[in-house]
């Protein structure tokens, strides 16, 4: 990693306390998230005893385009932040590697 993206990481750390700082301070709730979580697939090719997505019998998912228009709608409000995905299986989803590649 080059020094310019270890600035900016910085930079948007420092951001995000000032807000935090705010917020608690003076009660001003200019807060953002740093990070998104992405629920991309309700289903699973295992049956782990302590989740339940395998057990659904009906599945609601958003498209691959859905996603992608979602994430740039996060982008315009939110600016740069993290993405995680999970689900059941991300994997198993088509298209999920062409998501993650836009993500990038």
């Amino acid at each position: 990693m080059d020094t310019r993206s270890l600035v900016r990481m910085g930079m948007r750390r420092l951001d995000s306390m000032a807000r935090e700082t705010l917020y608690l301070k003076a009660g001003l709730d200019w807060t953002l998230p740093e990070c998104v979580h992405c629920v991309v697939i309700e289903r699973c090719n295992y049956k782990c005893q302590y989740c339940h997505f395998w057990r659904l019998d009906k599945y609601e998912e958003m498209s691959i385009a859905e996603w992608k228009a979602a994430l740039l709608s996060l982008k315009e409000f939110l600016g740069t932040c993290s993405v995680k995905s999970s689900g059941g299986e991300p994997f198993l989803k088509k298209g999920f590697v062409d998501l993650l590649e836009f993500c990038r």
